[in-house]
């Protein structure tokens, strides 16, 4: 299993994928463990990683059509 880093988001509470933590924490999961947690916005890759997801899904939403 390939384990990935993410950070914490501010809206999580005290608990993330059965883990407890802190906001701006970094936890390894897989990707199954991660994707409930990113569905909710709870988590976000960590590192350069996430400064590119983060890039791509503002780009998504803009040219979504309203």
């Amino acid at each position: 299993m390939t384990m990935k880093a993410y950070e914490i988001t501010e809206i999580a509470g005290q608990w993330v994928a059965g883990k407890r933590v802190n906001h701006g924490d970094v936890i390894h999961l897989t990707d199954a463990q991660a994707k409930y947690e990113l569905m909710r916005g709870l988590i976000r890759p960590a590192g350069a990683a996430a400064s590119a997801a983060s890039e791509a899904s503002k780009e998504r939403r803009s040219r979504r059509p309203r």
